[in-house]
């Protein structure tokens, strides 16, 4: 079968290349259909349940995104009429932010106030210029006490200062929609995200020029969603020739044939063309992750051609002709090579277990590309290396340092397997140290604007993480009911005493709020109304003094059946989160059955999809491995083989996360998939060994001692190389800003090195011991 493949592919060697080149720009056309999509959505499917009830809710109220703008002044207090000055500014200028209808700042908190029989309502900062020391000592105790400031708008140190700006953002693509118009949509959020960070870094300037003490900060899901966008602009733009130029470095440096070159630039700029492509036409979007396809691919196709290139170049320097050199090169290599590739795939297409489709679409473009990684190999390499290389300086078989190292292996091998799988499993233990936290914030280094923000907020104003709550008492008009009211206070005040919990304020504090107002002011009646009709008339009250933009909208449902707590937490881990959560509703469901309601945001939705993402990759796994030894022991045509290639590749990624938990700690998305993007990687050097080392079994007659000497000297110098080309090109994708692409280059590296160790130190010995074995039955 093979003889033929190989007599096929060399007779048709050029026509064949003409096919790949041709269908690789044929699929390539389909780049120009790929465009960014910015919406921090892109990690989640339409019918994620966390979305929906996020979703939901938002129709429900106002239908709006926050963007939180973060003031402080070198450290000095807010309540200064210079730095409330300042604010004031901030404020008017927040209203021309793109999108805006609502600001909500300390300067324009509506605060409500008795005078003899008459409500006021106003800005509870009106002529910050003009207030004297007592004015300012007493509008930082008001605020201090007020639930709807304090830890909100406002520090506890009092130092720093939180705007809260309300955004519509432009319609989102709808399933089913006109291809055109949903991507006309898309487009038209991807340019407002960007015109809302223009907005801010503009506003910053301005700010610091009126004040150089100001520092200005600004997170909310629009600037998480401009950052995404950043981000995978950066990765496609510096890492992608970063690592072709190291790469081809690299194999010049190993191949000694600058021609060699030639062949690997046209492989991977095809390869990655065609899936790149392949994502265009089916319909897939650039995103912060499926913007680093082209950093993996190019890596991946590099290995396919090495292993080809390296026989090729020995048989010409040993004086061999061209063709028979790259006969003998496709002989050796087209098992494994087509093995490898599949197996890669196979660990890549599993990421279509991840509840994120940003994941699938990663996987599913990498495993394309990896394919036809393969398909160009076996069917363009041979023909252009033909053409252009017609000689080599690259040595022979007879490699003095793997000789050395075979007969290390052979001599120690007793030794050798226990102490390393010893070694294996001591570190394994470690894995439990991992926590499990998807925190988007940490999603980016530390030196990206956004994370400075978080960090910033987390330090200063911790509270920024929210949590909704929907309380429906099921009729309009309703929200005015004291049973009901009281049952919201309950559960607020409840809230309150709760771990993580900065603030918390319902609708609820405002009609208490107004009826201690309308007694005068009197703490005595800081509590709910005591009948319907007068909580309906303070309502009404309160809503008719409200200025334009800054109504009960965001509090009340359009028909006041319902009813938003809102909660901040300080930062917790997504089960801490998650936990919190469930406490809430569970305390509903014991205490007011009929409100029962569970808490959705946007920090709900990562929480919950990297808890789910992880259990989901679980099961990927285990189908991936299963997936590639069935594969495996199919190719070879033995359960023997397929069955011993597991030890040395299911051990370097529960390595890599032992190492992982002692350094780290915690685990994300980008990680809990590492064994599945792995797997197939790893598995190259396994394959390639093991097929050399029945090679000089099966077809030379060589004894087992002698084909593990066959196999270290005709494939060990290329998985050296290989492993050095995937490190280098998995170590510079950590090096990406975006840390799930980071992480999955850091934890990549470090599971391709641990594989090549445990293939070299491992693998000899157990075939070794198992042809003993065999001798003994026989």
């Amino acid at each position: 079968m093979e003889i033929r493949l190989v007599d096929f592919l060399m007779r048709w060697r050029n026509w064949m290349a003409l096919f790949c080149v041709a269908l690789c720009l044929l699929l390539g056309v389909g780049m120009q259909k790929l465009y960014f999509q910015s919406n921090y959505k892109v990690f989640f499917t339409e019918e994620d349940p966390q979305r929906v009830a996020h979703e939901s809710q938002m129709e429900e109220y106002a239908r709006s995104e926050d963007e939180i703008i973060l003031l402080s002044f070198s450290g000095e207090p807010v309540f200064t009429n210079e730095n409330l000055t300042t604010l004031q500014r901030a404020t008017e200028m927040a209203w021309n932010m793109p999108y805006a209808t609502r600001v909500d700042s300390l300067i324009n908190y509506q605060y409500s106030r008795a005078s003899e029989d008459e409500l006021i309502v106003s800005d509870f900062i009106e002529s910050p210029d003009s207030l004297d020391a007592a004015a300012l000592s007493e509008l930082e105790r008001i605020a201090r006490a007020e639930r709807q400031v304090a830890r909100r708008l406002v520090s506890t140190d009092g130092k720093t200062a939180a705007l809260f700006v309300s955004l519509i953002m432009p319609p989102e693509a709808e399933p089913g929609m006109d291809e055109a118009e949903a991507n006309q949509r898309i487009q038209k959020l991807n340019a407002a995200f960007a015109s809302i960070a223009a907005f801010n870094r503009k506003m910053r300037q301005d700010l610091q020029a009126l004040d150089p003490n100001v520092e200005m900060y600004t997170v909310g899901n629009p600037s998480i969603s401009q950052t995404f966008t950043e981000m995978g602009e950066r990765d496609l733009g510096s890492l992608v020739p970063m690592m072709l130029a190291a790469i081809l470095i690299s194999l010049a440096l190993f191949l000694r044939s600058v021609a060699a070159l030639v062949g690997v630039v046209m492989l991977i700029a095809l390869s990655t063309a065609a899936a790149m492509g392949f994502g265009g036409f089916i319909g897939y979007t650039l995103n912060p992750l499926t913007t680093s396809a082209p950093t993996v691919i190019l890596t991946l196709a590099v290995c396919d051609s090495v292993h080809l290139l390296v026989i090729y170049l020995r048989g010409l320097a040993s004086g061999q002709a061209p063709e028979p050199a790259m006969r003998e090169a496709l002989m050796v290599n087209i098992q494994p090579i087509a093995l490898t590739s599949i197996t890669t795939a196979v660990g890549f297409l599993t990421l279509n277990f991840s509840f994120s489709p940003a994941f699938v679409q990663f996987g599913n473009i990498t495993a394309f590309g990896v394919m036809m990684a393969m398909l160009l190999s076996l069917c363009m390499l041979p023909a252009i290396s033909i053409k252009l290389i017609r000689s080599s300086r690259l040595r022979g078989y007879d490699n003095s340092l793997f000789t050395r190292f075979a007969n290390f292996t052979i001599r120690k091998r007793k030794q050798l397997l226990p102490l390393t799988l010893l070694a294996a499993m001591a570190i394994i233990t470690l894995v439990p140290l991992n926590g499990i936290n998807d925190d988007p914030t940490q999603y980016f280094d530390q030196d990206i604007e956004y994370r400075q923000a978080a960090d910033f907020s987390e330090q200063r104003l911790p509270g920024m993480r929210d949590l909704n709550f929907s309380l429906n008492c099921g009729a309009p008009g309703c929200v005015n009911n004291p049973a009901f009211l009281h049952a919201a206070d309950a559960f607020t005040q409840w809230i309150e005493t709760q771990e993580y919990v900065e603030s918390v304020f319902s609708f609820s504090d405002v009609l208490k709020r107004i009826n201690r107002n309308m007694h005068g002011d009197d703490p005595n009646w800081y509590q709910v109304p005591e009948s319907e009709a007068l909580a309906a008339q303070f309502l009404l009250l309160y809503e008719l003094s409200l200025p334009y933009g800054l109504d009960m909208t965001n509090q009340v449902n359009f028909d006041k059946s319902a009813i938003r707590v809102t909660v901040l937490l300080r930062k917790s881990l997504a089960r801490e989160f998650i936990d919190f959560e469930q406490r809430a509703n569970l305390w509903l469901q014991d205490n007011y059955p009929e409100l029962a309601s569970h808490g959705s945001s946007v920090w709900m939705m990562f929480a919950k999809l990297g808890l789910n993402n992880i259990h989901s990759m679980i099961l990927g796994s285990i189908l991936a491995i299963i997936g590639v030894t069935l594969t495996i022991c199919l190719a070879l045509r033995s359960l023997r083989y397929g069955l011993l290639s597991l030890v040395p590749n299911a051990f370097p990624a529960a390595i890599a996360l032992g190492i992982w938990g002692a350094t780290v700690g915690y685990v994300n998305m980008a990680v809990a998939s590492i064994f599945s993007i792995t797997l197939g990687i790893i598995i190259d050097d396994s394959v390639h060994f093991i097929s050399k080392y029945r090679r000089a079994r099966e077809q030379k007659g060589y004894d087992a001692e002698q084909a593990v000497h066959y196999a270290f000297n005709t494939v060990g110098a290329a998985l050296v190389v290989t492993t050095i080309v995937l490190g280098i090109g998995f170590s510079l994708l950590a090096t990406s800003s975006f840390n799930l692409n980071g992480h999955i280059g850091a934890m990549t590296t470090m599971t391709v090195v641990i594989a090549l160790v445990f293939d070299f130190l491992v693998l000899p010995p157990l075939l070794l011991a198992m042809e003993s074995r065999k001798e003994a039955r026989g």
